[in-house]
């Protein structure tokens, strides 16, 4: 008798092999991404709520999708849809081997606004503070205040 170790029950005996590592690893994985969601969010600059409305969490690859109707000023739709997708059931043991997690904005004007052209927008909120703040919560790094 043949056992596949594919898919979903590879997963799940890499699992029971690794003493729960797996799920462990993947819970650690979502938490990340997780984080870097809310970051994105918290500190992308509103105007309208458009390119706050417009982060895409995804699993595999990155999001091509952009809404110019997507306004979303607070941030709470936004980060309640990116969370759902990270914290899919069973993703570790479709995904957790294989597949990346993706932040994506493609908003037209997203470059700007890292760029610090904006008048409610620091240089490099979405790369250096997001950074800063995983750096400091998962490996002991500096954070910036």
């Amino acid at each position: 008798m043949a056992i596949p170790l594919t898919g979903a029950n590879f997963g799940r005996e890499a699992d029971r092999f690794l003493d729960g590592s797996a799920t462990k690893i993947g819970n650690l994985r979502r938490a990340i991404a997780t984080d870097a969601l809310e970051q994105l969010i918290q500190y992308t600059p509103v105007d309208t709520g458009r390119a706050k409305g417009n982060w895409i969490a995804s699993i595999g690859e990155p999001s091509s999708n952009y809404d110019a109707d997507q306004m979303d000023p607070s941030g709470e739709m936004t980060r309640s849809t990116g969370t759902a997708i990270i914290k899919q059931p069973n993703w570790r043991y479709k995904n957790l081997w294989t597949k990346d997690f993706y932040i994506t904005n493609n908003t037209p004007y997203i470059g700007y606004l890292e760029d610090g052209r904006s008048k409610n927008a620091m240089l490099g909120f979405m790369s250096a503070r997001t950074k800063a703040f995983l750096d400091a919560k998962y490996y002991g790094g500096a954070t910036l205040v």
